[in-house]
């Protein structure tokens, strides 16, 4: 039985502007970086579960991999098949249990330009992210 994720992977390009968004995204620096066979991984540690951003960098298995996914689906966690396999990627939305601290703090950073709204689930406040490096679309989402 599935209990949890250990983490959630993302194929970019440009690893560097990825890493940049999703610091000022999360609030918080990127852990610990490895590279291996043709890739680079930058991982960011939440309180449930792992986030990895990872870029091919040369030949090898991982960088192949890397490098066909993109070629096939583009950046983000893949093709939405929920949708058709359209230009869909899927999407995240990161949890806070201070919503509209964090959208302030986004605001400052210039990466939130809507206000903070009532959530489809009851109870819930959420804004969108904006920022094109984080290659997904983002939804910030807590409790009211």
């Amino acid at each position: 039985m599935i209990q949890g994720l250990d983490h959630v992977a993302v194929a970019v390009a440009d690893l560097e502007a990825a890493v940049a968004a999703y610091e000022v995204l999360l609030g918080r620096r990127c852990q610990w970086r490895d590279e291996d066979d043709g890739a680079a991984h930058a991982w960011f540690r939440l309180a449930n579960m792992a986030l990895c951003i990872e870029a091919r960098t040369g030949p090898g298995r991982a960088g192949e991999r890397i490098r066909n996914r993109l070629a096939t689906s583009g950046e983000g966690p893949g093709r939405d098949r929920l949708h058709g396999g359209g230009p869909r990627r899927g999407a995240t939305a990161p949890a806070t249990p201070r919503p509209c601290a964090t959208h302030a703090r986004l605001v400052a950073a210039g990466k939130a330009n809507s206000d903070v709204r009532t959530g489809r689930r009851p109870g819930t406040r959420v804004f969108p992210f904006k920022d094109r490096s984080a290659r997904l679309p983002t939804l910030v989402l807590g409790k009211s």
